[in-house]
């Protein structure tokens, strides 16, 4: 999934997610609260269960391109997740991993507040993509490369 993203929130912040309420099968992606483990503002995965945490604090106000990328065969996990900022990939702050078996469930819900009681998205989003394959790293440079916002 793609998108890009401009916000100064400072809480939680569900971005997109979907799927069952079940341990691997409910994807969110969000904007971290900050921890002890995590970066306050840092994207995250959280597949219900297990959760990937980036680095970048993304709430600084301005324009920045998301992607995250599942590329994984018959048996995918946390491990097989990447993300990017801007086009350039990103380290991974926390790893919690879980197979990942995202189901069929509730609709693609954006910015909006979640069964879990993630908060809602407080900012921008432009141009939100799912895809149904992988994309390369030249696919999402060129995606975080093209015209700002």
């Amino acid at each position: 999934m793609a998108a890009w993203i401009r916000t100064q929130i400072s809480h939680y912040a569900e971005i997109l997610s979907w799927g069952t309420d079940e341990p691997g099968r409910r994807w969110t992606l969000m904007l971290t609260k900050g921890s002890r483990r995590e970066p306050y503002g840092a994207l995250q995965v959280v597949v219900r269960g297990g959760d990937l945490t980036g680095t970048t604090r993304l709430t600084d106000g301005q324009w920045h391109h998301i992607a995250v990328v599942l590329d994984a065969g018959v048996t995918a996990a946390g491990t097989d997740i990447l993300l990017y900022i801007d086009g350039r990939r990103q380290a991974v702050s926390h790893l919690a991993d879980i197979t990942i078996d995202t189901a069929v469930g509730p609709d693609v819900t954006l910015a909006a507040t979640a069964a879990n009681g993630h908060a809602v998205f407080e900012g921008w989003m432009d141009d939100v993509r799912i895809y149904d394959r992988a994309l390369t790293a030249a696919d999402i440079a060129s995606l975080g490369n093209s015209a700002a916002r």
